[in-house]
């Protein structure tokens, strides 16, 4: 199954989007390094080609080959993070930093 685009959450440092030719598949890297969170097949017929997560609210748009665009809202559990209350001191980019110096180091 190809990949054809991949897109980081521009609220979290772990969380990715990635499309496949036919769906879209999102990862949160800090929950489970190999396991998708979420899985979505926005169309039946065309091949997928680009996604984007919006900036402001907790949705990803995906294109197809056809020129159509969907758009897909996400769980809650991907876009609302708590953090843990021994980081509620630092400022909310330490603490993606910090999330992803600790993946990249394992």
């Amino acid at each position: 199954m190809p990949v054809v685009d991949v897109n980081f959450a521009p609220y979290s440092s772990t969380i990715l989007a990635c499309a496949t030719l036919e769906k879209c598949i999102v990862y949160d890297l800090h929950v489970d390094k190999h396991g998708k969170r979420a899985e979505q097949k926005p169309t039946k017929q065309p091949k997928l080609t680009n996604l984007a997560f919006n900036p402001y609210e907790p949705t990803i748009l995906i294109g197809d080959d056809h020129g159509g665009s969907t758009l897909i809202k996400l769980n809650n559990t991907l876009y609302k993070i708590e953090r843990p209350k021994e980081f509620e001191n630092i400022t909310q980019n330490e603490y993606e930093r910090m999330k992803m110096e600790s993946i990249l180091n394992l």
